[in-house]
């Protein structure tokens, strides 16, 4: 009798098979993973510090292009002579700056009575809207208006200085929209007080007084205020230090002068601040960029 040797297949096993990994090798795999991991979080970590960092710095270039377009525009404006300049000091400037502009649209009554020079409760309608203006006009802006006097000669004519002691509206002669200012008007020699010496259409700057300083805000960092009459704003910072932003004043010879009147060109110099610290190797600190520049004014007779 022949006897067939039958094997059981589920103890059969071809050599060198295997069911599965060791526990030495999930821990080397757990590892390499772990150290893959870890470089590619630290990767992104460095990535999106160094955006950030670099987003900090494009803030910072963009609040000095900012302080560049913004202090120069209002010190190019300025007549010394005629006193623009109310105070000023390394790091502060108190200045009147033009607001707006408009056109008279209604004859204004000259020719009252005066006292010490100035006539009183003069009605100015201005065309509305206004040309150029940053705001509405308001109750103690100071004003130029032109003088014309007398048509046949141009040696009268000019501005004539004054002080808005009310703003309402009321329409042009043509009848459209205006703005009507009550305001004291100073008329001295060479000019006359007399009727019609301030014709139809002639031009009006209006003017408030503004102060740029550095100080210290609740956050414990400094900034570069304006303050007007309707209240103070931050228009510039973080800064490093008090002198953040820093004045110079130079007469026209292009020496340092403490003379209000006597100044022809003012150099501005500002250092910005990041508002987050930047990371520089193994320690961090703010980033600071700068800008020096020297501004003149419009009645330096050298220019």
């Amino acid at each position: 009798m022949r006897v067939l040797n039958v094997s059981n297949p589920h103890k059969t096993r071809a050599k060198g098979a295997r069911s599965g990994f060791t526990l030495i090798e999930l821990l080397v795999a757990m590892v390499i993973f772990g150290i893959v991991a870890g470089a590619v979080v630290n990767v992104m970590i460095a990535s999106n510090r160094s955006n950030s960092d670099q987003g900090q710095r494009i803030d910072m270039q963009q609040n000095i292009r900012a302080a560049n377009a913004i202090l120069p525009a209002e010190i190019r404006q300025l007549n010394a002579v005629d006193g623009d300049i109310k105070a000023m000091s390394a790091t502060s400037l108190t200045i009147r700056t033009t607001r707006q502009f408009a056109v008279i649209c209604t004859l204004p009554v000259t020719g009252g009575a005066m006292v010490s020079g100035v006539l009183s409760g003069v009605t100015i309608v201005l065309r509305s809207p206004l040309y150029s203006s940053q705001r509405a006009f308001a109750p103690e802006d100071s004003l130029w208006v032109w003088y014309e006097g007398d048509v046949s000669t141009r040696n009268d004519d000019g501005w004539l200085p004054g002080k808005v002691t009310a703003v309402g509206a009321q329409n042009c002669t043509d009848g459209a929209a205006g703005i009507k200012l009550t305001a004291n008007l100073g008329i001295t020699a060479p000019k006359v007080n007399a009727a019609n010496v301030i014709p139809n259409g002639s031009p009006v700057y209006g003017f408030e007084t503004v102060t740029y300083a550095t100080a210290l805000a609740a956050d414990g960092r400094y900034y570069l205020n304006m303050t007007t009459p309707a209240g103070t704003a931050p228009v510039l910072g973080p800064l490093p230090d008090v002198n953040g932003v820093n004045f110079a004043y130079y007469d026209a010879n292009g020496a340092v002068t403490a003379t209000p009147t006597a100044v022809r060109q003012i150099g501005l110099s500002v250092r910005e601040q990041s508002v987050n610290r930047i990371r520089k190797g193994t320690t961090s600190d703010y980033a600071v960029d700068s800008l020096l520049t020297r501004i003149t004014l419009r009645n330096n007779p050298r220019f």
